[in-house]
């Protein structure tokens, strides 16, 4: 199925809410919603450096995020 064929389907906010409030912990929790907020693919999330989020004091922090097409 060619990828302009297929329809986009969405989570509803209780749905992504649902799903937050069942995370195993607070690091399940922090990869789910930040995967739920930025709208990021999997592959990327696994590939974000992990010293930005290790800044105690941060309340926002700003992520690199490399795409296909290696678009920053």
């Amino acid at each position: 199925m060619s990828s302009k064929n297929r329809e986009i389907k969405f989570l509803t906010e209780e749905q992504v809410n649902k799903i937050l409030t069942h995370a195993k912990d607070s690091k399940e929790y922090a990869v789910l919603f930040t995967l739920f907020s930025t709208g990021v693919r999997i592959h990327e999330l696994m590939n974000l450096p992990i010293e930005p989020f290790l800044e105690p004091k941060l309340e926002t922090v700003s992520l690199p995020i490399v795409g296909k097409a290696v678009k920053v």
